[in-house]
Protein backbone atom coordinates (compact mmCIF):
# COMPACT_ATOMS: atom_id res chain seq x y z
CA UNK A 1 0.00 0.00 0.00
CA UNK A 2 1.20 3.50 -0.84
CA UNK A 3 -0.59 6.50 0.61
CA UNK A 4 -0.03 10.11 -0.30
CA UNK A 5 -0.86 13.03 1.94
CA UNK A 6 0.77 14.45 5.05
CA UNK A 7 -2.32 13.83 7.22
CA UNK A 8 -1.71 10.09 6.99
CA UNK A 9 2.01 10.61 7.47
CA UNK A 10 1.36 12.29 10.79
CA UNK A 11 2.76 15.68 9.85
CA UNK A 12 1.54 19.03 11.18
CA UNK A 13 -2.01 20.30 10.73
CA UNK A 14 -0.86 23.09 8.44
CA UNK A 15 0.96 20.58 6.25
CA UNK A 16 -2.18 18.47 6.22
CA UNK A 17 -4.28 21.39 5.03
CA UNK A 18 -1.72 22.09 2.30
CA UNK A 19 -1.89 18.44 1.27
CA UNK A 20 -5.68 18.64 0.97
CA UNK A 21 -5.42 21.80 -1.14
CA UNK A 22 -2.93 20.10 -3.45
CA UNK A 23 -5.28 17.16 -3.91
CA UNK A 24 -8.22 19.44 -4.56
CA UNK A 25 -6.29 21.33 -7.24
CA UNK A 26 -4.94 18.24 -8.94
CA UNK A 27 -6.52 17.58 -12.32
CA UNK A 28 -6.66 13.86 -12.95
CA UNK A 29 -7.72 14.51 -16.53
CA UNK A 30 -10.87 12.36 -16.59
CA UNK A 31 -11.32 10.49 -19.82
CA UNK A 32 -13.47 12.60 -22.12
CA UNK A 33 -15.08 10.08 -24.40
CA UNK A 34 -18.46 8.65 -25.15
CA UNK A 35 -18.89 5.31 -23.44
CA UNK A 36 -21.26 2.55 -24.25
CA UNK A 37 -23.23 1.09 -21.40
CA UNK A 38 -21.30 -2.11 -20.76
CA UNK A 39 -21.78 -4.75 -18.11
CA UNK A 40 -18.34 -5.73 -16.81
CA UNK A 41 -18.04 -9.41 -16.01
CA UNK A 42 -15.53 -12.26 -16.05
CA UNK A 43 -16.08 -15.74 -17.43
CA UNK A 44 -14.24 -19.06 -17.71
CA UNK A 45 -12.65 -17.75 -20.91
CA UNK A 46 -10.72 -15.28 -18.75
CA UNK A 47 -8.93 -18.01 -16.81
CA UNK A 48 -7.43 -19.79 -19.80
CA UNK A 49 -3.69 -20.15 -19.46
CA UNK A 50 -3.68 -19.32 -15.74
CA UNK A 51 -2.33 -21.86 -13.29
CA UNK A 52 -4.51 -22.40 -10.20
CA UNK A 53 -4.44 -22.14 -7.31
CA UNK A 54 -2.45 -18.90 -7.26
CA UNK A 55 -2.01 -15.79 -5.14
CA UNK A 56 -0.22 -13.74 -7.79
CA UNK A 57 -0.67 -10.01 -8.02
CA UNK A 58 -1.84 -8.37 -11.24
CA UNK A 59 1.07 -7.09 -13.35
CA UNK A 60 0.28 -5.55 -16.73
CA UNK A 61 1.84 -3.65 -19.63
CA UNK A 62 1.00 -0.21 -20.93
CA UNK A 63 2.01 1.93 -23.88
CA UNK A 64 3.24 5.21 -22.45
CA UNK A 65 5.24 7.99 -24.10
CA UNK A 66 5.62 5.66 -27.12
CA UNK A 67 7.29 3.01 -24.95
CA UNK A 68 5.88 -0.41 -24.17
CA UNK A 69 6.28 -0.45 -20.40
CA UNK A 70 6.10 -3.84 -18.70
CA UNK A 71 6.12 -4.86 -15.05
CA UNK A 72 3.41 -2.44 -13.94
CA UNK A 73 1.79 -3.43 -10.67
CA UNK A 74 -1.96 -2.85 -10.38
CA UNK A 75 -2.56 -1.85 -6.76
CA UNK A 76 -6.01 -0.67 -5.69
CA UNK A 77 -4.65 0.06 -2.21
CA UNK A 78 -2.32 2.73 -3.61
CA UNK A 79 -3.78 6.24 -3.54
CA UNK A 80 -1.46 7.47 -6.28
CA UNK A 81 0.25 6.35 -9.47
CA UNK A 82 3.98 5.74 -9.18
CA UNK A 83 6.70 5.77 -11.82
CA UNK A 84 10.07 4.58 -10.58
CA UNK A 85 13.12 6.61 -11.56
CA UNK A 86 14.84 3.93 -13.63
CA UNK A 87 11.76 3.51 -15.81
CA UNK A 88 11.37 7.29 -15.98
CA UNK A 89 14.85 7.53 -17.53
CA UNK A 90 14.30 4.61 -19.90
CA UNK A 91 11.19 6.33 -21.23
CA UNK A 92 13.47 9.19 -22.30
CA UNK A 93 11.87 11.60 -19.87
CA UNK A 94 13.95 14.34 -18.33
CA UNK A 95 14.02 16.25 -15.05
CA UNK A 96 12.68 19.26 -16.96
CA UNK A 97 9.47 17.25 -17.46
CA UNK A 98 8.92 17.09 -13.71
CA UNK A 99 6.56 19.38 -11.86
CA UNK A 100 7.50 20.08 -8.23
CA UNK A 101 5.43 18.44 -5.53
CA UNK A 102 6.05 18.33 -1.79
CA UNK A 103 3.52 15.75 -0.64
CA UNK A 104 5.23 12.73 0.98
CA UNK A 105 4.28 9.12 0.34
CA UNK A 106 3.79 6.61 3.12
CA UNK A 107 4.47 2.93 2.40
CA UNK A 108 2.87 -0.01 4.21
CA UNK A 109 5.91 -0.27 6.51
CA UNK A 110 5.54 3.36 7.58
CA UNK A 111 8.51 4.57 5.55
CA UNK A 112 8.07 8.12 4.25
CA UNK A 113 9.32 8.77 0.73
CA UNK A 114 9.49 12.17 -0.94
CA UNK A 115 8.79 12.07 -4.69
CA UNK A 116 11.20 13.78 -7.07
CA UNK A 117 8.23 15.40 -8.76
CA UNK A 118 5.14 14.78 -10.83
CA UNK A 119 5.08 14.00 -14.54
CA UNK A 120 2.14 13.82 -16.94
CA UNK A 121 2.51 11.20 -19.66
CA UNK A 122 0.32 9.89 -22.48
CA UNK A 123 -1.13 6.44 -21.83
CA UNK A 124 -2.74 3.85 -24.07
CA UNK A 125 -4.72 1.11 -22.36
CA UNK A 126 -6.86 -1.74 -23.59
CA UNK A 127 -6.98 -4.40 -26.25
CA UNK A 128 -7.28 -4.28 -30.05
CA UNK A 129 -10.43 -2.39 -31.14
CA UNK A 130 -11.17 -1.44 -27.52
CA UNK A 131 -8.42 1.01 -26.60
CA UNK A 132 -8.41 4.35 -24.81
CA UNK A 133 -5.85 7.14 -25.03
CA UNK A 134 -5.42 9.77 -22.34
CA UNK A 135 -2.86 11.58 -20.20
CA UNK A 136 -2.35 11.07 -16.50
CA UNK A 137 -0.04 12.06 -13.67
CA UNK A 138 2.59 9.83 -12.08
CA UNK A 139 4.73 10.63 -9.07
CA UNK A 140 8.38 9.83 -9.79
CA UNK A 141 10.12 8.03 -6.94
CA UNK A 142 13.83 7.25 -6.64
CA UNK A 143 13.60 3.96 -4.75
CA UNK A 144 14.53 0.47 -5.81
CA UNK A 145 11.68 -1.69 -7.04
CA UNK A 146 11.28 -4.79 -9.20
CA UNK A 147 8.38 -2.94 -10.87
CA UNK A 148 8.60 -0.08 -13.33
CA UNK A 149 5.39 1.59 -12.19
CA UNK A 150 2.34 1.22 -9.99
CA UNK A 151 -1.19 1.89 -11.19
CA UNK A 152 -3.16 3.17 -8.22
CA UNK A 153 -6.71 4.29 -7.72
CA UNK A 154 -6.44 7.55 -9.74
CA UNK A 155 -5.96 5.77 -13.07
CA UNK A 156 -8.18 2.82 -12.14
CA UNK A 157 -11.00 5.21 -11.26
CA UNK A 158 -10.41 7.27 -14.40
CA UNK A 159 -10.78 4.08 -16.43
CA UNK A 160 -13.76 2.96 -14.33
CA UNK A 161 -11.87 -0.31 -14.17
CA UNK A 162 -13.01 -3.51 -12.52
CA UNK A 163 -10.03 -5.50 -11.27
CA UNK A 164 -9.97 -9.25 -10.69
CA UNK A 165 -6.75 -10.67 -9.31
CA UNK A 166 -8.32 -14.13 -9.52
CA UNK A 167 -8.62 -13.73 -13.29
CA UNK A 168 -5.40 -11.68 -13.48
CA UNK A 169 -7.15 -9.05 -15.56
CA UNK A 170 -8.88 -5.70 -15.40
CA UNK A 171 -11.73 -4.54 -17.62
CA UNK A 172 -13.20 -1.12 -18.31
CA UNK A 173 -15.78 0.47 -20.61
CA UNK A 174 -14.80 2.15 -23.89
CA UNK A 175 -16.84 3.69 -26.69
CA UNK A 176 -16.44 0.47 -28.69
CA UNK A 177 -16.98 -2.14 -25.97
CA UNK A 178 -15.08 -3.59 -23.04
CA UNK A 179 -11.38 -2.88 -22.84
CA UNK A 180 -9.23 -5.58 -21.27
CA UNK A 181 -5.74 -5.63 -19.78
CA UNK A 182 -4.51 -9.11 -18.96
CA UNK A 183 -1.68 -9.87 -16.59
CA UNK A 184 1.27 -12.12 -17.20
CA UNK A 185 1.41 -14.71 -14.42
CA UNK A 186 5.14 -15.16 -14.82
CA UNK A 187 6.01 -11.46 -14.34
CA UNK A 188 4.99 -11.09 -10.66
CA UNK A 189 6.97 -14.21 -9.79
CA UNK A 190 10.04 -12.79 -11.52
CA UNK A 191 9.51 -9.53 -9.61
CA UNK A 192 9.27 -11.44 -6.34
CA UNK A 193 12.56 -13.22 -7.02
CA UNK A 194 14.22 -9.92 -8.01
CA UNK A 195 12.98 -8.30 -4.79
CA UNK A 196 14.41 -11.15 -2.70
CA UNK A 197 17.78 -10.85 -4.44
CA UNK A 198 17.84 -7.10 -3.88
CA UNK A 199 16.97 -7.57 -0.22
CA UNK A 200 19.74 -10.12 0.14
CA UNK A 201 22.30 -7.74 -1.37
CA UNK A 202 21.24 -4.98 1.01
CA UNK A 203 21.51 -7.33 3.99
CA UNK A 204 24.98 -8.47 2.90
CA UNK A 205 26.11 -4.87 2.51
CA UNK A 206 24.89 -4.00 5.98
CA UNK A 207 26.74 -6.96 7.50
CA UNK A 208 29.98 -5.74 5.96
Amino acid sequence: MITRGSIVAGYTTSAGRKSVRELEKEDNNPLKRARREEVIYFTEDDIRGIQYPHDDVLVVRLLSNDFRVKRILVDYSSSTNILFLEAFKRMELDETDLQPIDIPLVCFNGEVVCPLGKVRVPVEAGSPLHTVHFEHDFLVVATLSPYNAILGRPILHALQAVVSTYHLALKFPTNTGRGVMCGDQLEPRKCYVAALKAKGKIATTRKC
